[in-house]
């Protein structure tokens, strides 16, 4: 099948994958993973144990060792679009109840839709285009960095930022890095990871580390927006139609996607 979006590592472009139904093994070490609180090794372990190969080309991996380290280098929306695939395996599609509240003060529970009803972005490379997206956004508020003590020397200044699609890794970077206590500083760790270039200038880990979370704690809230819908752009929607009994507003809420693949483990 086709993932989302087609991801590099090394000279093997990938863009599809075959899946499998995970042995016990796998439900195991996911589910350990999960109640230790990390929910993205533990959706690494799972994809990657049902995943039976990668495909680049005409050719695919199908080591485990290999799918699983490569997975790791997969954009999260691939990750999560595989992961759902298999539960569908395991039966585990069906809808999940999504607690709900209107700003009338109503609050009810409502059915989320079917894994098999969830829409999707696929990325789809432009004529001569890039083969995997590499959003850039320039930021309206230039961020700059001074040094301690002196609000005259400028030491940093970020004003157009080039990113890769966030990867499953850098979420577990991210996790054990900040947590999920603090869900906007673990967004911000995510989109610091994913930083490929500033300003025309490369970005390494080293460059990251240091400054890749700290420039979105001084970003304007319109940039924040935009580098969010940057990259957010490809993968499973996130939202479906809510619909208030009471005063009959309409709104799109989140989709609990994360509650079918708790199901699925616990099924």
């Amino acid at each position: 099948m086709k993932i989302p979006i087609p991801f590099w590592l090394g000279d093997r472009l990938y863009d599809g994958a075959e899946i499998k139904r995970p042995l016990g093994g796998t439900i195991a070490d996911a589910r350990r993973a999960a109640e230790d609180g990390d929910p993205y090794s533990s959706m690494h372990l799972f994809t990657a144990g049902g995943t039976k190969s990668l495909g680049y080309g005409e050719d695919s991996e199908e080591d485990p060792g290999q799918v699983r380290s490569a997975l790791l280098s997969a954009p999260y929306p691939d990750v999560e679009w595989i992961a759902l695939r298999v539960l569908e395996l395991l039966k585990a599609d069906a809808p999940v109840d999504v607690a709900l509240a209107c700003r009338c003060g109503h609050k009810w529970a409502q059915e989320s839709p079917a894994i098999s009803d969830l829409e999707c972005e696929f990325y789809k490379a432009a004529e001569g285009g890039p083969d995997v997206p590499s959003p850039e956004v320039e930021l309206k508020a230039p961020v700059e960095f001074r040094r301690k003590g002196s609000e005259d020397e400028i030491i940093l200044t970020v004003s157009k930022l080039k990113f890769q699609i966030p990867t499953i890794g850098a979420c577990i970077k991210a996790y054990k890095k900040v947590g999920l206590s603090d869900k906007g500083r673990f967004q911000y760790a995510v989109w610091g990871e994913s930083i490929l270039a500033h300003d025309g200038e490369a970005a390494d880990s080293k460059w990251r580390g240091q400054w890749g979370s700290l420039i979105f704690e001084r970003t304007d809230l319109d940039d924040l927006k935009a580098c969010a819908k940057e990259l957010n752009a490809y993968g499973i929607s996130p939202y479906f139609k809510a619909h208030c009994p009471k005063c009959g507003r309409e709104w799109d809420a989140e989709v609990p996607t994360g509650d079918f693949f708790a199901s699925g483990l616990r099924g």
